[in-house]
């Protein structure tokens, strides 16, 4: 009985001296490395896969409201101001479209970059934020103003077939009749053209005048703000 005793704690000992071998071996040590890189290489994994999909996710169209009671604004709606005020159409990035009275316009188009706003007679002021990847278009008869970024006027007059621009900052670029398939209009110029009569004229303002136009737009910004 005493030696079968011995021998049990002898193979109970072997077992134990096995087990603290294999603890010990690099094998083991290696488990928790290998099990730390990949729990990283999978995050890796994911957080690439999360940025393209957000990245080759579409953006959204901007929106935009009208008047100051903020209806929301239709593509191809008709929008006329009153006789006595303006009508402002204020789109979701800040840009804004602020129709004088009697005029009339529509937004035809509206993306994520920009939209496209057709003065069909009237004078308007347009006020566009510059952002990246910006594209908006003004459209008045045969005449097209593209612009990234810019504050300027426009009047467009149907039936005497005049059009007048004046750049307050910024520049965009007048297309149609004779400016062409393209011409830069820069702050301080004034462009006055017709399609019928085959005129365009272009003058530039002093600064003196130009810092006026600026007070100017600021103190209508406060008042607006104040209405």
């Amino acid at each position: 009985a005493a030696e079968h005793q011995d021998a049990r704690l002898d193979e109970l000992a072997n077992l134990d001296t096995a087990r603290r071998r294999i603890l010990s071996s690099p094998l083991k040590r290696s488990i928790a490395p290998r099990a730390t890189l990949l729990v990283a290489a999978t995050i890796a994994v994911a957080a690439c896969v999360a940025l393209f999909v957000m990245g080759t996710r579409e953006p959204k169209a901007l929106t935009f409201r009208v008047g100051d009671q903020g209806r929301v604004g239709e593509v191809d709606a008709w929008l006329e101001a009153s006789t006595e005020r303006d009508l402002p159409l204020r789109f979701s990035d800040g840009t804004e479209v602020r129709l004088e009275p009697s005029a009339r316009a529509r937004v035809t188009r509206i993306e994520a970059t920009g939209a496209t706003v057709r003065m069909e007679s009237g004078r308007a002021n347009v006020s566009v934020r510059r952002r990246k990847n910006a594209a908006w278009h003004v459209s008045l008869g045969p005449f097209r103003v593209d612009v990234t970024g810019t504050r300027f006027d426009v009047d467009w007059d149907p039936v005497s077939d005049k059009l007048f621009l004046q750049m307050h900052e910024g520049s965009g670029v007048v297309s149609g009749c004779a400016f062409g398939s393209g011409r830069p209009v820069v702050a301080g110029e004034t462009a006055r053209a017709s399609c019928r009569d085959a005129q365009l004229e272009i003058s530039t303002r002093s600064k003196a005048s130009r810092a006026n136009d600026r007070g100017s737009a600021i103190r209508s910004g406060v008042e607006g703000n104040r209405a």
